[in-house]
């Protein structure tokens, strides 16, 4: 007897399961299923899909970030200018010399540069003038007499066409200079007939000289002198 009502409850307890199994809805069993495939079907993230992308930013029109796009930016029409310091600077216009550069007077007539051996030309004595300029001129008070010298120039006047002198801010008078003695072996030698390379002032009336003094090739040089810089004793 008790082994029948084992069996019978046992049979009892597989009806009650079957019954619960067909309560649940098909729909709840292949939920699941759906949802993976669901899962499975769509579509990849777009970092995983360059194509899908770059045809979606085709589609919309809008243009990728600058810093995707090397080649935003490089309009001709919005390039920027050279910098300055790039950009070739027009030449700087040449200032016109001073007046006193200025070859001076009527009639100057520039001479072939031919070096002699006896400094009879602008090339052989401008060296010697440029050496010498703070000793062009040279001024003394000698009884009451202020002397004004101009002994250096004389010495090298073969190289020159003219000398003019200006004394305490006057205009600028042309001193003549003494021919020049080709033919004799020291030509700028000052002789007995050429005078003394002096003027006489009142004394202590020459304050400053300015001198200028023109070569034969017609190129010239200049030189302010005060009283205390060529003062002799």
């Amino acid at each position: 007897m008790l082994e029948l009502f084992l069996v019978m409850f046992a049979v009892a307890v597989q009806s009650a399961e079957g019954e619960e199994m067909a309560a649940v809805p098909p729909s709840a069993v292949t939920a699941p299923v759906e949802a993976v495939e669901q899962e499975v079907t769509e579509a990849p993230p777009t970092f995983l899909s360059p194509a899908a992308t770059a045809t979606e930013e085709a589609t919309s029109g809008e243009a990728p970030p600058a810093f995707l796009s090397p080649g935003a930016g490089t309009d001709t029409a919005q390039a920027e200018a050279a910098p300055v310091f790039l950009t070739p600077q027009p030449a700087a216009q040449a200032e016109a010399p001073p007046t006193f550069l200025a070859p001076s007077g009527p009639g100057l007539v520039a001479e072939p540069q031919v070096p002699s051996g006896k400094f009879t030309t602008a090339t052989e004595v401008k060296p010697i003038f440029a050496a010498t300029k703070a000793n062009w001129i040279a001024v003394r008070l000698y009884e009451g007499v202020d002397y004004l010298y101009v002994t250096q120039i004389w010495s090298w006047r073969c190289g020159l066409v003219q000398m003019r002198v200006g004394v305490n801010g006057g205009p600028l008078e042309v001193w003549p200079l003494p021919p020049c003695h080709e033919e004799y072996a020291t030509p700028n030698a000052v002789l007995e007939d050429d005078g003394n390379p002096l003027r006489m002032y009142p004394p202590n009336s020459i304050a400053y000289v300015d001198v200028e003094v023109t070569f034969d090739d017609l190129s010239t040089d200049h030189a302010q002198f005060t009283r205390s810089s060529v003062l002799m004793p």
